[in-house]
């Protein structure tokens, strides 16, 4: 029937309780593409729901939309998602880190309406005991060999390089910023806060991927991250300061 055909379109199943999309303090993007597919996160059925890119439809028509359900789904509202090139995705929220092994070959679930996903926490542990923490900014680390190396950047100001086949505990933790042994709350009270950091270019041989961190007063950290056990990561310095800035266009006006 036509209204059967409307509930399993992919469009339909997303505008479901929409009100569980919005949110008036984070920025969030549930949708994202995985090989020829959309996949996109819903917040009130806790799974992920997935429709070929070819077959879509904005008219509501039926389009084979596959819901993908989460052997462990995150406890948290999500507010990010990310796939990487290894057939892994990220849902990410302010409380948690949760990994989602897709289908290989999600083309042989065309006929089907349905299918269950491998997913676990990262960091369980430690977001359960530092109830003030929250994740901040969260990306695949670029320069992964395996692909299964994740950065995050956490709210008292360090950068955490998961391993997500080794969830429990991050292989790196790497300070940021001039206050980072200030609590999450102190730190953001002073401008002090790390807000998002991005990577740079290829790195040349040998050396780690440059990562700039930005922070809540304008400041720009640059660090090294390396997803390689190798102690090539480190804090360089600060490379741009909001107080130099304001300083040399004071200095022009004069």
């Amino acid at each position: 029937s036509a209204s059967a055909d409307e509930s399993s379109s992919f469009l339909h199943k997303l505008l479901l309780h929409g009100d569980k999309y919005c949110s008036s303090i984070h920025t969030r993007m549930l949708i994202a593409a995985y090989d020829d597919y959309i996949v996109a996160w819903s917040q009130n059925q806790l799974r992920l729901f997935a429709v070929s890119a070819k077959t879509f439809s904005s008219a509501g028509e039926p389009d084979n939309c596959i819901e993908l359900v989460l052997s462990n789904p995150p406890a948290y509202d999500v507010d990010n998602v990310l796939v990487s090139c290894a057939k892994h995705l990220l849902l990410s929220g302010p409380r948690g880190i949760t990994v989602v092994s897709l289908p290989k070959t999600p083309a042989t679930l065309l006929n089907e309406r349905k299918a269950l996903c491998k997913s676990w926490t990262l960091g369980e542990h430690f977001f359960l005991c530092h109830k003030s923490v929250s994740l901040v900014d969260i990306a695949w680390h670029p320069d992964s060999e395996s692909g299964l190396h994740v950065l995050a950047l956490t709210s008292d100001n360090n950068l955490r390089l998961y391993d997500i086949l080794e969830p429990q505990s991050a292989q790196l933790v790497l300070p940021v910023g001039v206050n980072h042994n200030l609590s999450g709350t102190l730190s953001a009270s002073v401008g002090d806060a790390a807000v998002s950091f991005d990577f740079w270019d290829f790195p040349a041989e040998g050396e780690a991927r440059q990562v700039f961190v930005l922070g809540g007063s304008g400041d720009i950290y640059l660090t090294h991250v390396s997803p390689q056990d190798d102690n090539r990561s480190h804090l360089r310095s600060r490379v741009w300061s909001s107080e130099h800035a304001a300083s040399s266009r004071g200095q022009l006006r004069c």
